[in-house]
């Protein structure tokens, strides 16, 4: 078991992901590690979530969707809601710069990512 946000409530990561399966593994291994997460398929579904009061400690986001938002420019978005919301990406594509990344650089995980190395990233954003 990882750390928490505090004694009774686990860290609470909104994942986005649009491919189905991927993000079914990925709720898979962070619900295992103790971890309370919340899908969504679309970076608007996201982008509602949050607006909408969705507590979220952690965003993990792909970074291309079939959307004309992309990952960073809904952490973007979100952060305006969650000025301090620690954010991770994660992609299959080749490496982003931090001038692609815009306002909100942050760690970006190589798809497939190994479960240790997706568990070892949201200890280290959450600090």
């Amino acid at each position: 078991m990882h750390p928490t946000q505090n004694e009774t409530s686990p860290l609470r990561i909104l994942v986005v992901e649009d491919d189905f399966m991927l993000s079914f593994m990925l709720r898979d291994v962070l619900e295992l590690e103790g971890y309370t997460v919340t899908l969504a398929n679309s970076p608007e579904t996201a982008q509602t979530l949050v607006e909408d009061g969705e507590p979220v400690d952690v965003l993990l986001t792909d970074v291309r969707f079939n959307s004309s938002v992309n990952g960073f420019e809904l952490a973007k978005r979100i952060r305006a809601v969650l000025p301090d919301l620690p954010v991770l990406y994660i992609t299959g594509d080749v490496q982003y710069t931090v001038a692609e990344m815009g306002e909100v650089v942050a760690p970006i995980l190589q798809k497939p990512v190994p479960s240790e190395e997706l568990v070892s990233a949201i200890v280290a954003v959450s600090r």
